[in-house]
């Protein structure tokens, strides 16, 4: 996942995507809040601790090959291991998969992968591609998708996400320093 830097062309300003540990495992977002807080490089708040822009583990669609047993979507960010779950609407999971278990992506590719029952286990034999449309979510997943004119001026911010529960801060990423540096440049 991209997690130091985000940068400006024409005027697009790209999100950052985070997986949150905790003990060297993703965070299960599913019953959390989670907030995006920037400053600028002279300490001025920018935003403060908001959810507007904020996704906590975004699902995305994907297809199933009984064939090949691979999930395809396409530019999916899914990395080695990283560990996901599946969920359908309007029909029935691809065969060999069931709804809020957790998998491990393996056989990464740009645009497909496998999943597996345990980490560097055996690839899940998918026997029927599924019907309706089924999606995937990474478990710990976060993106924030920057404000227009939020960090309209070039140069250098800071950031973090923080995990809340009710009202008590879990966490927030990173653990430690200023926060996440984001380099805005102009488009050239």
């Amino acid at each position: 996942m991209p997690d130091s830097h985000s940068i400006t062309i024409g005027d697009r300003l790209f999100p950052i995507s985070r997986i949150l540990l905790k003990n060297n495992k993703p965070v299960d977002l599913t019953n959390y809040t989670v907030k995006w807080t920037l400053y600028d490089d002279a300490g001025t708040l920018v935003t403060a601790a908001t959810t507007t822009g904020v996704t906590a583990q975004p699902t995305t669609v994907f297809t199933a090959s009984a064939t090949t047993n691979l999930l395809t979507a396409s530019e999916h960010l899914v990395q080695e291991n990283d560990e996901l779950t599946v969920s359908n609407s309007g029909g029935a999971l691809p065969t060999g998969l069931a709804a809020s278990t957790r998998y491990f992506a393996k056989e990464v590719s740009q645009n497909a992968f496998k999943v597996a029952a345990t980490p560097g286990g055996s690839a899940i034999d998918i026997t029927a591609a599924g019907t309706g449309t089924n999606s995937f979510s990474l478990v710990g997943h976060v993106t924030y998708q920057f404000a227009t004119g939020e960090v309209a001026t070039a140069g250098t911010y800071w950031g973090w996400f923080s995990v809340i529960d009710g009202a008590n801060l879990v966490q927030h990423w990173p653990a430690t320093g200023r926060g996440l540096r984001i380099d805005v440049v102009e488009a050239s």
